[in-house]
């Protein structure tokens, strides 16, 4: 076991392009992804206004908005097309639309209504634009109802509380700014991670099988995915400590129970890594085989599109065969919500499950598969 494990870390030290790919590649990518996603927060989204009221109460609304830091107004459209042109190619991501006789309306009782719209092609910018969008509404329609009840001769006191007869609060919680960083870090850096050690382990299995195949090759292939496993798990801790101290990742939870995850998922990989080398004869091909996993993984592994929406034949198929859904969504949860242990150890029990059952059985396909080669 010892000289198998001298022989893998001298392999290592001595082969740049596993370095390159296990360590600075994902270092590589948290610094551009950080860097991307440097500010946070959304501010300044562009917002075109249709104003056909022209009057003091709808430029009052207008003014709200463009003194307000999540929107610009960029322009002013002259028509409805005009407006809704102006979001179709992207020059606007959202648009107030004013209707004639708007303020006359009010003053009569008979509740206009004004029109807020976004695109809706980009989830963080629609969501975003939105919530303030419809903060901002709801605080003007409270505030000239309140008006235009004491215009009607009412007291003071008592408009109030008619106005406040029926009220509600909406709070986002733990992300109430609506982050990029915070939605997408956790489950892009696992995906980075898988794709990296499967880059590494793949071609190797392929290339190495007849010495694999030789005596002592169960022992080689644990070594070998035990030094690539640590490699990626140091990484992958680099990683979430510079993207939470630099670049400004919301942590709440422990950082040692996502750990925990990542450990179970990256042991777990062994087994893709295996059985995709065992049904391929050529690194090309086993590389592209993996280059296709990085997609589907993700949006199958309930981090993107959560779980109880999925179709329970496709979860429970996830659930069997892909260990990123036992890591993505629980360490967001972790990092974002702050949820105890408890919470998350369903996950790591089925994770530590799925490497029970299935590396065993991975190893027997890829020895059967040596044998059958070499007949």
């Amino acid at each position: 076991m010892v000289s198998y494990l001298k022989a893998e870390l001298k392999k290592f030290l001595t082969n740049p392009k596993t370095l390159l790919v296990l360590v600075l590649l994902p270092l590589l990518f948290t610094f551009i992804m950080g860097g991307v996603y440097v500010k946070t927060y959304l501010y300044d989204i562009p917002l075109v206004v249709l104003d056909s009221d022209n009057s003091s109460l709808s430029r009052t609304i207008v003014g709200e908005f463009a003194s307000n830091p999540y929107f610009k107004v960029i322009g002013y459209a002259q028509s409805y097309r005009e407006l809704e042109e102006l979001v179709q190619v992207r020059e606007a991501y959202a648009g107030l639309v004013i209707p004639e006789d708007f303020a006359k309306d009010v003053k009569e009782g008979k509740a206009p209504k004004s029109l807020f719209i976004v695109d809706g092609t980009n989830l963080v910018i629609g969501n975003n634009a939105l919530a303030r969008g419809a903060e901002i509404l709801n605080t003007f329609t409270a505030g000239t109802q309140l008006k235009v009840l004491q215009s009607q001769g009412m007291v003071p006191v008592m408009a109030e509380k008619t106005v406040q007869s029926f009220s509600f609060l909406d709070r986002i919680l733990y992300d109430p700014r609506l982050s990029y960083i915070g939605y997408l870090f956790v489950g892009i850096l696992g995906i980075f991670v898988q794709q990296t050690y499967l880059a590494v382990m793949v071609p190797e299995l392929v290339t190495e099988k007849e010495e694999l195949a030789g005596q002592g090759g169960l022992t080689k292939i644990a070594v070998k995915s035990f030094v690539k496993g640590v490699l990626s798990f140091v990484t992958f801790a680099v990683c979430l400590f510079l993207a939470s101290s630099v670049f400004n990742l919301p942590v709440r939870g422990e950082l040692g129970y996502v750990l925990v995850l990542v450990a179970i998922f990256i042991f777990n990989l062994t087994v893709p890594a295996l059985l995709i080398s065992a049904f391929t004869r050529d690194v090309l091909k086993g590389s592209q085989i993996c280059m296709f996993l990085s997609v589907p993984t993700l949006l199958t592994a309930g981090y993107v599109w959560p779980e109880y929406m999925m179709p329970e034949p496709l979860k429970i198929g996830v659930k069997l065969f892909w260990p990123l859904i036992y890591y993505a969504g629980p360490a967001r949860d972790v990092l974002v919500k702050g949820v105890p242990f408890h919470v998350i150890w369903p996950y790591v029990w089925q994770g530590i499950l799925y490497g029970i059952i299935w590396i065993p059985l991975a190893v027997a396909v890829y020895k059967k598969r040596l044998q059958v080669s070499q007949e």
